[in-house]
């Protein structure tokens, strides 16, 4: 059997987020457990770079697929330039872990939905005609899917009562935590915070995005009241600095957010981030709508 992957977000800045790691490590499983005679073509943008090929699990039978198109790759009508370039792959199955799904088809589809987002809050997310468009066919595209994996009961729930999807072809696998993760003790977890990011005593994390549904200007609010109340507290910001970065930069100039106890490292590695969270008080989430 031949799967066909997309695996064009390992060649976008997505690599380095959540969606990334669970598609390296689903392939991971996949190595480890698949049977003998199932074979991986994944779907890229362009040749894989070495530092791009370090994102990729060894396999014994993982082959790629350069989209002939790719400028035409996640804009509104990705739906036709999948639907072309899957012909190509010669896959039995086609599986993507984003809203990816061709217009047409020959092969069985299975997609992967961490949460509908868009659909949910439409004036963050679809502001721009075509991404209005381009969401708007994927989700009618979805509701197609021969079958979907939600990554949890509420997203579940999502996909039958907003997609119409039948609550049978729907199954929930959860995420677990990642094996890179066991973390080192709590005083070298400090120890770290202390030397790399001057982080000089207790300290609670936060890791993620700060697109709106993360709420960051209300975490940092809620921050703000705890450090009153607790003078040697401090809170260290986890993320990836780039477009979306405005939102952390606002909320931090709101006057009630004590600025000098917020320390922001940007992206960081795997080990660097294990040692954080074995060093935390704990971790923060404050968002307004998650998977």
């Amino acid at each position: 059997m031949r799967v066909a992957f997309d695996a064009r977000h390992l060649q976008t800045v997505a690599r380095v987020r959540g969606i990334g790691r669970y598609s390296r490590n689903l392939l991971g499983a996949f190595a480890r457990r698949a049977p003998r005679d199932v074979e991986w073509v994944l779907l890229r943008l362009r040749n894989f770079a070495p530092a791009d090929g370090a994102l990729l699990p060894p396999h014994r039978d993982l082959a790629t697929y350069r989209l002939r198109r790719p400028e035409l790759s996640m804009l509104a009508f990705d739906p036709v330039l999948l639907s072309f370039e899957l012909a190509g792959t010669r896959a039995d199955v086609y599986h993507s872990v984003q809203l990816s799904l061709p217009a047409r088809r020959r092969m069985p589809a299975v997609i992967t939905i961490h949460d509908l987002a868009p659909l949910i809050w439409p004036e963050h997310y679809l502001r721009l005609p075509y991404a209005r468009l381009g969401h708007a066919w994927q989700y009618a595209l979805a509701r197609r899917a021969d079958a979907i994996v939600a990554v949890s009961e509420a997203t579940k729930g999502d996909v039958v009562e907003r997609l119409g999807v039948p609550e049978e072809r729907v199954t929930v696998i959860t995420e677990a935590v990642d094996a890179d993760f066991a973390p080192p003790s709590r005083e070298a977890g400090r120890r770290l915070a202390r030397e790399r990011f001057g982080v000089p005593s207790r300290y609670v994390l936060y890791v993620g995005q700060f697109d709106p549904r993360k709420n960051v200007g209300g975490l940092l609010r809620a921050f703000a009241r705890a450090a009153d109340a607790d003078r040697d507290l401090r809170l260290v910001v986890v993320g990836d600095l780039g477009k979306l970065a405005s939102a952390l930069r606002d909320a931090l100039a709101d006057p009630r957010v004590p600025r000098d106890r917020v320390i922001v490292t940007g992206y960081v590695d795997d080990a660097t981030l294990a040692a954080l969270y074995a060093g935390a008080e704990c971790l923060l989430h404050a968002a307004l709508l998650e998977g």
